[in-house]
């Protein structure tokens, strides 16, 4: 989780800073519609990049239709100039980003009563509010990267300092949260993909914080606005936990319906991810007891990723414990798992000179001794 949330916030800062990302490229399109709902013809529509200045002016087609492409991610203000009405001004902010392109379309027949109110010092009121957003959302930023470093200073650092370590920590965290707070308060018009990036930042500085119920709140709030993997994987993880810790305190198995449904969720919108997200289950359920449930987590996230050398291996380690006895005579025969030899041997070809590969190695060795020995005449076991 640690590595996910820091490439969380890393991406959240590449997108509202788009000099870091300028190697990237996104796109945006939409449909204007008038008043009436007809296709609004020969309206101009200028895109601003508000950190750059980059300007891009395109006018839209007999259907209303427009398109703009090779744009660097970031926050654009959205202009609409009718040429034949120089009272007409309309401007929206949003955030584009993604290899997918962007839809900003634009109904008037919903909001007539608009298009004329974004002028003058309109203009200036909506850049300070956007101001504002920025000023919190990079505080937030600022705050979760203190946190990171210190995280990664405190396992080594004297007993005397971790005291006041922890404290700098909970604190830098209790700042990510007001500030990122402060970021969605500033200015409620922003479009919905700008709101779920500050939902799931917020819901990561709740999440260290181990406000976990908070964290589940606000991932739910930034999927329903703009459904991510990423963020069904975080909330995969919390749900299962959550699960884990309710089953404990009722001596029941966890209801794991939930975050199985969020990893559903996230393989979806790539496998890959969703191929971590049960992987992540995986451990829970192992580090519960229950390794029967962990073996099916791990058996989809291998289903979707089969070259993860680690899930495999992970596997096939459970498999093997999940070893059961025969009775022959006076003998006790351990009878394995058809399969688990098989995950060993995936592992090792998925990454055949990595470190799972090598303990996937020794297990499959030893393996092979248990079953020799136990074939043997000689051979005497008990339980």
């Amino acid at each position: 989780m640690q590595r996910t949330a820091a490439m969380l916030i890393l991406a959240a800062f590449a997108v509202l800073f788009p000099s870091v990302a300028a190697a990237q490229s996104t796109s945006v399109s939409g449909q204007i519609l008038k008043s009436d709902g007809t296709p609004w013809a020969n309206l101009l529509v200028e895109i601003l990049n508000t950190e750059t200045g980059e300007h891009y002016a395109i006018t839209t087609g007999e259907d209303g239709r427009y398109s703009q492409q090779g744009l660097r991610p970031g926050i654009y203000k959205i202009s609409l100039v009718d040429k034949n009405d120089s009272t007409f001004a309309y401007s929206e902010t949003h955030l584009l980003h993604g290899s997918a392109e962007n839809d900003v379309s634009i109904n008037f027949s919903n909001q007539a009563s608009l298009a004329h109110t974004h002028s003058g010092s309109a203009d200036e009121e909506d850049a300070a509010r956007f101001d504002a957003v920025k000023a919190h959302f990079n505080a937030g930023v600022g705050a979760m990267r203190d946190a990171e470093t210190l995280r990664s200073q405190l396992a080594a650092a004297p007993p005397g300092q971790k005291s006041e370590m922890q404290a700098k920590l909970a604190a830098d965290y209790q700042t990510a949260i007001a500030e990122f707070q402060r970021a969605e308060q500033s200015d409620p018009r922003l479009d919905a993909k700008t709101h779920a990036m500050i939902f799931s930042n917020l819901a990561n500085a709740y999440d260290f914080s181990g406000e976990a119920g908070m964290a589940i709140i606000f991932y739910e709030k930034a999927i329903a606005l703009s459904p991510a993997a990423v963020e069904y994987q975080n909330l995969a993880k919390l749900q299962a936990n959550r699960a884990v810790r309710d089953a404990g305190s009722h001596n029941a198995p966890p209801d794991l319906a939930a975050a199985d449904a969020s990893c559903t969720s996230a393989a979806a919108l790539d496998p890959l991810i969703g191929a971590k997200c049960w992987k992540n289950l995986g451990i829970i359920l192992e580090n519960r007891g229950d390794l029967d449930a962990a073996a099916t987590a791990w058996r989809k996230s291998t289903a979707l990723d089969p070259s993860d050398a680690q899930a495999w291996f992970q596997l096939g380690q459970a498999l093997l414990r999940m070893v059961e006895y025969q009775h022959e005579g006076n003998k006790v025969i351990p009878v394995f798992p058809a399969d688990a030899a098989e995950a060993l041997q995936k592992c090792i070809a998925a990454d055949p000179n990595g470190p799972y590969s090598t303990q996937a190695k020794e297990l499959l060795a030893e393996l092979a001794s248990t079953k020799s020995a136990a074939s043997s005449p000689a051979s005497s076991w008990t339980k």
